[in-house]
């Protein structure tokens, strides 16, 4: 793809998947002085018929403010949930882009989005999770990955993907970073973590603050004011306000019973997807 200052198209992109870290993992790579992201978040251009059918221009101007010496790309984090349009999309279009993949335990990934689903009152604070998995698809299907590793691995070549695990950001973030400068052919750099504001899911305290949350960013969002959110403002008052409003008291519990009843849905995805990636994830789905 021809990288003039019109069109200037993504070197990598991220792929998946939600509840992974994806937006802290981006805001620290993003620190990197060769790279650039996107200042809107999870665009899912590719998975979108009518964006992408009749607004390709609009996806470059995501990165019309890339320096000529930047790695440039955004992250849309269920590209491998849709991969069926979104690979072979992406693979016309950027034969040669490079693919970032966070995965995540998929029970844990799962609770996360069962309480993600509460925090923001898409189902009532009273819901059970057997209930919550027959209103919200997502829960579960969102926590499958196998299908769409498959077919990214069919369209690109496995040298040009990098799987990673929600867990090793935890415990061996340098070491995951090295991987990604490593991957993307970008020089040594000192990421700075401590301070970087995490999108984790918590329980308000108070409801009607996050309901204004919720208000003032689906607008921002809406409006393409994305670069609203990766300043240093908005990432200082995210973590005072995660801080202020979470009510630790009030934690969505999860049963022993919830998570044998989680651990059945992913079994068989995961026997699959064991024998396509390189990630020891001998550890998941356990109760």
């Amino acid at each position: 793809m021809d990288k003039t200052a019109e069109q200037r198209g993504p070197d990598f992109i991220g792929i998946g998947v939600p509840k992974s870290g994806s937006t802290w993992f981006m805001r620290v790579l993003s620190q990197h002085p060769n790279i650039f992201t996107t200042a809107k978040k999870e665009p899912h251009f590719f998975i979108i018929d009518d964006t992408y059918r009749k607004d390709f221009k609009n996806y470059y101007k995501l990165y019309k403010n890339a320096k000529p010496h930047q790695k440039a790309g955004e992250f849309s984090t269920k590209y491998i949930n849709f991969a069926e349009k979104s690979s072979h999309r992406i693979k016309k279009h950027f034969p040669n882009v490079k693919l970032i993949c966070i995965l995540r335990d998929p029970l844990e990934r799962a609770i996360s989005h069962y309480r993600w689903l509460k925090q923001l009152r898409i189902i009532n604070s009273e819901v059970s999770l057997k209930d919550a998995i027959d209103i919200n698809k997502g829960i579960i299907n969102f926590s499958k990955y196998s299908e769409g590793v498959k077919i990214f691995l069919n369209d690109f070549n496995k040298e040009n993907i990098l799987f990673l695990k929600t867990d090793d950001l935890k415990i061996s973030e340098k070491n995951v970073f090295k991987l990604v400068e490593n991957f993307l052919e970008i020089e040594e750099f000192s990421f700075q973590t401590k301070d970087v504001a995490k999108s984790e899911t918590f329980n308000p305290k108070y409801k009607m603050f996050e309901s204004l949350r919720k208000n003032l960013h689906k607008q921002i969002r809406d409006n393409d004011q994305d670069w609203i959110l990766n300043t240093k403002i908005a990432t200082s008052f995210s973590k005072f306000y995660r801080k202020f409003n979470s009510n630790k008291l009030l934690e969505n519990k999860v049963s022993l019973e919830d998570r044998k009843l989680l651990r059945g849905y992913f079994e068989d995805d995961l026997a699959c997807l064991e024998s396509l990636i390189n990630l020891d994830i001998k550890n998941w789905n356990k109760v």
